[in-house]
């Protein structure tokens, strides 16, 4: 699966996940399985750049009683 760069990728990538999950468990192949697993790490990928945690500008200083 090529790389997702953007939220039109992300969603189309998603609807694909979403339509192989729907089969349920216990009527997806290994195929459709590493397909799924394939497509949920590139939209993590994409999540991991688009969602960026940035480090805490304060800190909490523990004060003991």
């Amino acid at each position: 699966m090529k790389k997702t760069n953007s939220d039109t990728d992300y969603n189309l990538v998603m609807a694909k996940i979403d339509s192989l999950m729907a089969k349920g468990s216990d009527k997806v192949s290994k195929e459709e399985l590493a397909e799924i697993r394939s497509l949920a790490q590139t939209v993590q990928a994409y999540e991991q750049t688009k969602y960026v945690i940035g480090a805490p500008t304060t800190t909490l200083i523990a004060s003991s009683i």
